[in-house]
């Protein structure tokens, strides 16, 4: 899985510097409603946002608390679930406290899943489904963990090492959710990563754009990171990559490169058969027109880049998204959204798109794909 890794080395329990061996993991929830990891992360790595209250973990005793987890599971600034890694996994993590039978604190790593409302059984699932994936990594990484001592915060209290909590459990079992089912998810998922042999070893067959991102790279639209196995599923598109993507997938090519360093304003192969199939118009400025190749790509322009390069019309589907945008990037969202290739988000009762979001690698070769399958 992708885990970003932002330590907090202003921490006491950082800086005290006790070394484990882990045999358990206790999952923990904030009790707090705010799903932003940078409540809790700082400095701003860049995708998770910056904390402007200074209220954050990575300082010496974060509200007067002596307290340091291992890990976060929350949204960065535009929405996206992220894990990440806050302590070097054999360092002692000050999240359990402690009861009349020891501390989880020796032995046992730590996450936290920020907390929302409690009332959006998609955002519960989605964060328990990270949670089963880091599990099963941290199990994969350190073979002494056994399933049993894979317990929430309440589990540990009633095990007399903890102190009394009822986390994650309360949230969870407003949507069926359990740690009996959790530990059995994460055997699960443990047993078929090793029987998992992906082209990217970050995007299992149980990844919910598998096919997508699959496909494409069986097309050679898509080849992941050099050097790696990786295709960081959850990292912005730039809009240079988007580029490629569509280029190649909508057989759009630049056949005559001379002008590439003269007359064009994109020096890019791909990005010069966008913009000669009208596909594109870059932004105006003083001092002529920029594509910005190295800018996150949003939502509404993907959404228009792909309608536009394969020529597509509107379908049967109707999708009232309660965020429209402007007129004209609408269009092209509501031609997606008619065709069944985007559905947006579920949020305390509304449908969301978040044009202006950026859009993430496996957003966007689902999106692509599924758009060549319909042209």
């Amino acid at each position: 899985m992708e885990i970003g890794k932002i330590l907090l080395t202003e921490n006491e329990c950082y800086k005290y510097g006790q070394k484990i061996k882990p045999i358990g993991i206790v999952v923990h929830s904030t009790g707090a409603p705010n799903t932003e990891l940078r409540r809790y992360i700082a400095p701003d790595d860049g995708i998770i946002g910056k904390n402007q209250y200074g209220n954050h973990w990575n300082q010496f005793r974060p509200n007067g608390r002596q307290v340091c987890v291992h890990g976060f599971i929350g949204t960065d600034k535009n929405g996206v679930i992220r894990a990440y890694q806050t302590l070097p996994w054999t360092m002692r993590g000050w999240h359990a406290g402690s009861g009349p039978k020891g501390s989880a604190n020796d032995g046992y790593l730590s996450f936290e899943i920020c907390e929302d409302t409690l009332n959006s059984k998609t955002y519960a699932v989605n964060t328990y489904n990270m949670a089963v994936d880091l599990c099963a990594y941290l199990k994969k990484l350190y073979p002494a963990i056994k399933y049993e001592n894979i317990i929430g915060h309440n589990e540990a209290a009633a095990k007399g090492i903890a102190s009394n909590h009822g986390d994650p459990e309360h949230w969870w079992r407003k949507f069926g959710l359990s740690m009996a089912q959790f530990r059995k998810d994460v055997k699960k998922k443990v047993e078929d990563n090793m029987a998992d042999k992906t082209r990217f070893s970050d995007v299992p067959k149980s990844h919910w754009a598998y096919d997508e991102i699959e496909n494409l790279a069986k097309k050679g639209i898509i080849s992941g990171f050099s050097g790696t196995k990786l295709f960081k599923p959850n990292l912005p598109l730039s809009r240079q990559q988007a580029a490629k993507m569509i280029a190649l997938s909508a057989g759009l090519v630049a056949s005559n490169l001379i002008d590439l360093d003269k007359s064009n304003a994109y020096p890019n192969e791909y990005i010069i058969a966008l913009e000669r199939a009208g596909v594109i118009g870059g932004y105006s400025t003083d001092k002529g027109k920029e594509f910005r190749p190295l800018d996150n790509t949003k939502r509404a322009h993907l959404a228009k880049m792909v309608v536009l390069a394969f020529k597509l019309k509107k379908g049967s589907k109707v999708i009232n998204f309660d965020d429209k945008t402007n007129e004209q990037d609408q269009e092209y969202i509501d031609i997606l959204a008619s065709l069944g290739i985007v559905d947006g988000y579920e949020e305390n009762g509304k449908k969301l798109f978040k044009p202006y979001t950026d859009v993430t690698r496996a957003q966007a070769a689902k999106i692509i794909d599924l758009a060549m399958k319909i042209k």
